[in-house]
């Protein structure tokens, strides 16, 4: 018997009007595997205004569709952006019903209190550790406080560069993460051009590794 049944349709589970907002590519970091056009050590820094002209333009041109938005705020890295918490902050007191998820990826540069600030107004962070530019004590130390400290709701997420120098040691973050139940995934790394992966600077690689790790 032949079966008859048809696709009719096919429907996200999530009805969101989706955003990727690259808001520079301004960075504190120039890893080598890195493309150009994702950070630049002279890109641009924009001010609240500018910020809330560049939302408004996207909002009228957008709202005609009734959904709700998922924004994910990138760079570069957006928290060298001055003006990005004040920019949530108005966001959040004038749009928060239009929102229905909001998202930072960030490489950890800021503080812990920082990112604890930043989660009144988003609900999902991601960390990516790039190993040479880490001071690795410090930003375990900051990845642990944050997720014992995370808001109800909230989900926290680390993202370890699946870098081929830094392997020996990329098992032991991955235990870290594990013995403090942090959510994590490992991120492969393209091999732009087929030229190897050549480290610009070796982070400050000091965390003890030897031992399961928690605060």
């Amino acid at each position: 018997m032949s079966d008859n049944r048809k696709i009719i349709q096919i429907k996200p589970t999530d009805d969101w009007y989706i955003i990727t907002w690259m808001m520079s590519n301004r960075c504190n970091q120039s890893c080598c595997y890195c493309p150009d056009e994702y950070h630049s050590a002279d890109g641009k820094i924009y001010s609240l205004e500018e910020f809330k002209t560049i939302w408004k333009d996207i909002f009228n041109k957008t709202q005609q569709f009734g959904l709700k938005y998922k924004i994910s705020f990138t760079g570069g890295e957006v928290t060298i952006q001055k003006s990005f918490l004040p920019f949530l902050e108005w966001l959040y007191e004038n749009y928060r019903d239009y929102i229905g998820l909001s998202l930072l990826s960030s490489n950890g540069s800021a503080s812990a209190n920082y990112y604890l600030k930043a989660f009144k107004y988003i609900d999902n962070l991601s960390i990516s550790i790039h190993s040479e530019f880490i001071n690795e004590k410090k930003l375990f130390e900051k990845i642990i406080k944050i997720n014992k400290t995370l808001p109800d709701g909230k989900f926290f997420h680390v993202n370890i560069m699946d870098e081929p120098w830094n392997r020996d040691r990329q098992k032991y973050y991955e235990q870290i993460l594990k013995d403090n139940n942090i959510y994590y995934s490992v991120n492969f790394l393209n091999n732009y051009d087929n030229k190897p992966f050549i480290p610009i600077i070796n982070g400050d690689l000091n965390f003890e590794l030897s031992e399961p790790y928690k605060l």
